[in-house]
């Protein structure tokens, strides 16, 4: 119940700030959604030496008020697996709502398109479901990435995030994802 709050809540966050954010000049390409997929690698209090490896998808929208300086929001979800003795397997559901503020290099770029490496630091809240019990946290974050906007408005870069929480089921994270979206 508290995973699927959360999801409604961060959907509803995100589509509010694509509706109230102010229209950028014209042929200035200053916002963006952008789907987020690849691999995060989390550590936690209760795991066996292992670290475990989950898949992660998430849903991304950023803005640059000013020149460089910008917001950003998202929402996402991974899957993490245990393979315990004797074939027992748990599972951990994470999801996560963020929001930071984030700084965007446009040198490289011509109008809004072009490459668009960025940095970003947030706060990030966090619900899980599986293994012992279902618990929620908070944590801080840092990201950074490399991006390419094409005139159409397309984007297709890469993207890496680090996570420490107050959590023992997900203590820090570090994941690596493939990025497509739409800037306008």
């Amino acid at each position: 119940m508290r995973t699927q709050t959360i999801c409604s809540a961060g959907i509803a966050f995100l589509l509010a700030a694509c509706a109230t954010t102010t229209a950028p000049a014209e042929d200035d390409l200053t916002r963006s959604i952008v789907l987020h997929w690849g691999a995060r690698d989390a550590s936690s209090a209760g795991s066996s030496g292992a670290d475990d490896a989950g898949v992660v998808i998430g849903l991304d929208y950023n803005s640059r008020s000013w020149d460089w300086l910008g917001w950003e929001a998202g929402i996402s979800y991974s899957e993490h697996e245990d393979f315990l003795l004797f074939g027992v397997e748990e599972s951990l559901d994470v999801v996560e709502v963020d929001l930071g503020g984030r700084a965007t290099y446009c040198g490289w770029a011509d109008a809004g398109a072009g490459l668009l490496p960025y940095g970003s630091v947030g706060v990030a809240a966090l619900a899980m479901e599986g293994r012992d019990a279902d618990s929620g946290a908070v944590g801080a974050y840092v990201r950074g990435g490399l991006c390419y906007v094409f005139r159409a408005g397309f984007t297709l870069g890469f993207d890496l995030k680090f996570l420490a929480s107050s959590s023992d089921d997900v203590e820090t994270y570090g994941q690596f994802t493939l990025q497509f979206g739409w800037s306008f």
